[in-house]
C-alpha cells in the first residue's frame, strides 16, 4: 500500500485489510507519525527499511498478522518505541539484540 501522500499524519490504522508485506520505505514521509496500528492483516513480510522515517512512532500494533521472523533491524531506528504489540503472529525467530536500541519500549 502507498500512503506517502500524508506526511503530517500522526496516527494511521490500516486494519483488517489483506496486506501481505510493506515494501521498504512505505512510510519514509511519515514523520510526525506517533501511533500505527496494521494489525489482523495478512503480513507475511516486512522489509528491513519499512519503517524508516517513523522516528517519532511511539505505538505499533502488527498483532494478528502473519509474521515468522523480526530481524534485528526492523525496528532499529524507531528510538522512540514505548509499545510494540506482535501478539497472535506465527514467530519463529527472534534475532539476537532485535529491541536492543528501542531503549524506551515498556510494552512488547
Amino acid at each position: 500500500f502507498n500512503v506517502h501522500h500524508f506526511p503530517k499524519i500522526q496516527n494511521f490504522i490500516a486494519t483488517n485489510n489483506e496486506f501481505k508485506n510493506i515494501k521498504e520505505f512505505t512510510f519514509e514521509n511519515f514523520t510526525q507519525l506517533i501511533f500505527l496500528n496494521i494489525e489482523r492483516n495478512k503480513i507475511e513480510l516486512i522489509s528491513i527499511e519499512s519503517f524508516y522515517g517513523l522516528f517519532n512512532l511511539t505505538d505499533l500494533n502488527l498483532a494478528y498478522n502473519l509474521l515468522k521472523k523480526v530481524n534485528k533491524h526492523l525496528f532499529s531506528r524507531m528510538s522512540n518505541l514505548n509499545s510494540l504489540n506482535l501478539f497472535k503472529n506465527i514467530i519463529e525467530i527472534i534475532e539476537e539484540e532485535s529491541f536492543a536500541p528501542n531503549k524506551n519500549l515498556n510494552q512488547l
